[in-house]
């Protein structure tokens, strides 16, 4: 059996219900999972363990960008020096390729690299620069001029582009990484641009917000050109139309070109975003379900399926490749035993994959990558949802937005109670301490240094 193409595309915070752009891009032949869940709420620890099929607390990377510290790099380098997905299908024939602008570690194992920042385009760097220049001398002129505010990123349909291109003239097989930004702010938006409609002034939104630098931030960048709370929200609408529109293309380019068919692809946002719930705006830094509640959809190659679980987690992705490249032949069978010994996440492609009732154990949360945000961690079993801080000295509301997004400790029943409003903490003692002693076992058998410290100085 041929070794079938992989292509891994990876969405900046697509939230769940405003996956139905990308959804409907897709064939019969996909299979979208329904309840995804995301491990963490950053985008390295995300990839890091899309590459792994480990949970953050076991691969080590628990914070975002130059947040992260030594040990956690250090820990990662210990723990997956025999596991990381572009490594092994590199050492078992495969060309491979990423095209994104993160670099540091998750430039390992691929060949080309291709980094996409908006100052690497001619046209795109003219116009950042000429939008910041505006933006300078005034946010009047800049929004007059420019439709869209700067971004460190180049549209969908631009990086689409070059990844075509780029497959076209690929070694088969290949694995190819691409990272789309549309959907995260500022919410780049190329077109399916919505109707201005009235609403909350954005005097508002700017009135309760602590943080300078983040009321500065929204105002210039993310309200670009809006007037209302609501017309970013249709921005963000917008941008993830415009994301699904560029994904119809580049499949129907795929298909024209003959890769499709034998090409595994997999699409996936790395967490969702805050778009007023709990007190939060155009960010992703609390664990309720509009942020940990991601996308997941799969494209096999030839007759290999995964299977419909009730639940998964990104966690699975890993498996599941290395799962259906054992099918197809591509990896022997020693090499998927030794790999799954080290994974968290379950292998779709199995038909009999535990969990099927819906009542599988999943653990995520967030550790304070910035100064005055919360660490959080969380579970979910069954229709159960526990969450805990673990912030020392945590003030009464957030440093940044003015909001309360958490209590201390918290119990949702997620399927009468979706919103999260009626925390059960106090109604439901004994399946709160229950859930709470899963937590803490699984965040202590990570045996991570910085988390175990976290976890001292608060319990």
């Amino acid at each position: 059996m041929a070794r079938p193409n992989i292509l891994i595309i990876h969405i900046d915070a697509l939230r769940s219900d405003y996956a139905r752009y990308v959804s409907s891009a897709l064939g019969s032949d996909w299979l979208v999972y329904k309840e995804v869940y995301t491990p963490l709420y950053g985008t390295d620890p995300v990839v890091t363990t899309v590459f792994t099929g480990m949970y953050p607390v076991r691969h080590g990377i628990l914070r975002h960008g130059p947040w992260v510290t030594g040990t956690e790099t250090m820990l990662l380098r210990l723990r997956t020096r025999d596991n990381w997905l572009p490594e092994v299908l590199a050492s078992n024939g495969y060309e491979t390729m990423a095209y994104d602008i993160l670099g540091r570690w998750h430039r390992r194992g691929f060949k080309r690299y291709i980094e996409l920042p908006a100052l690497r385009h001619g046209l795109i760097k003219l116009s950042y620069v000429a939008k910041h220049a505006a933006l300078r001398a005034s946010r009047k002129i800049a929004h007059a001029f420019f439709r869209n505010p700067p971004t460190p990123y180049p549209p969908v349909i631009t990086i689409l582009g070059q990844v075509l291109r780029g497959l076209k003239g690929a070694k088969k097989p290949f694995l190819a990484f691409v990272h789309i930004w549309d959907t995260h702010t500022p919410y780049l938006v190329t077109h399916c641009s919505p109707k201005r409609r009235p609403g909350t002034p954005l005097s508002v939104l700017l009135e309760k917000v602590i943080d300078e630098q983040w009321r500065r931030y929204l105002r210039d960048l993310v309200a670009w050109g809006a007037h209302t709370i609501e017309d970013i929200i249709e921005r963000y609408q917008a941008a993830a139309c415009s994301v699904g529109e560029a994904l119809r293309l580049f499949i129907d380019k795929l298909r024209d070109t003959g890769l499709y068919d034998d090409t595994l692809i997999i699409i996936y946002s790395d967490h969702g975003e805050s778009l007023g719930e709990h007190g939060a705006f155009f960010d992703h830094h609390t664990v309720h379900e509009e942020v940990i509640r991601s996308f997941l959809a799969i494209k096999p190659a030839g007759r290999e399926e995964p299977i419909m679980l009730n639940r998964v987690s990104l966690v699975d992705v890993a498996p599941t490749i290395f799962g259906i490249l054992r099918v197809s032949g591509a990896i022997d069978e020693e090499l998927y035993r030794r790999l799954s010994r080290r994974w968290d996440g379950l292998d779709l492609s199995l038909p009999n994959a535990p969990d099927m009732d819906g009542n599988r154990v999943l653990y995520f949360g967030m550790v304070a990558d910035k100064p005055g945000l919360d660490t959080l961690f969380g579970i979910i079993a069954g229709s159960w949802k526990y969450i805990e801080s673990f912030m020392h000295n945590r003030p009464e509301k957030c440093p940044r937005c003015g909001a309360k997004h958490h209590d201390q400790r918290e119990l949702f029943k997620i399927d009468r109670d979706p919103g999260e409003k009626q925390n059960l903490v106090e109604e439901e003692r004994e399946i709160a301490q229950r859930l709470r002693e899963l937590l803490l076992r699984h965040l202590r058998s990570a045996r991570h240094p910085e988390l175990d410290k976290i976890i001292t100085q608060v319990l």
